[in-house]
């Protein structure tokens, strides 16, 4: 956030395999001191999918029956024999191992360097048989800020 401060990640790489260890470096620089909860990392995925519910029974016009996109609901289509059916996109977030990097207290002004590691659990794509589609992964590093907004920084990566 502009005027308080900023995060940022450093990795050697952004691609990794079940059961390996991410390492890097956490940089927290402040404009100013300022009281936190604490400084962390997580791990997070991202499952998206797309639902089609089944469709209702409509009336149907003279003539044959609806067909094509509902004008009136975005994202429902309108059959040919009168049903209609909904299609919604569906995130389901994964938060895996977390790392408390420091504890509450005030953060002084400029820059701080903090280093991590975390292992990545070799089960951790079993739960993809469950959902349709690849998980999208990132690194999230967040200072936890009370009673305001959080200075945080994502950042991507590839997990086989």
């Amino acid at each position: 956030m502009l005027g308080r401060g900023k995060i940022g990640i450093t990795l050697p790489t952004s691609d990794y395999v079940r059961g390996d260890t991410i390492s890097g470096t956490i940089t927290l620089t402040l404009d100013k001191p300022m009281k936190a909860r604490e400084l962390s990392i997580t791990l997070i995925g991202e499952y998206t999918t797309t639902v089609t519910t089944p469709g209702i029974q409509m009336g149907m016009r003279r003539g044959g029956g609806f067909g094509g996109r509902s004008s009136a609901h975005p994202g429902v289509r309108v059959g040919d024999g009168g049903t209609m059916s909904t299609t919604t996109k569906c995130t389901m977030r994964y938060s895996g191992p977390g790392q408390q990097l420091d504890s509450e207290k005030e953060y002084g002004e400029g820059q701080q360097y903090y280093s991590f590691e975390m292992k990545i659990p070799a089960d951790i794509l079993n739960m993809r048989r469950q959902i349709m589609g690849r998980p999208k992964w990132h690194l999230l590093a967040k200072l936890d800020i009370p009673h305001g907004p959080d200075i945080n920084k994502e950042v991507k990566i590839t997990i086989r």
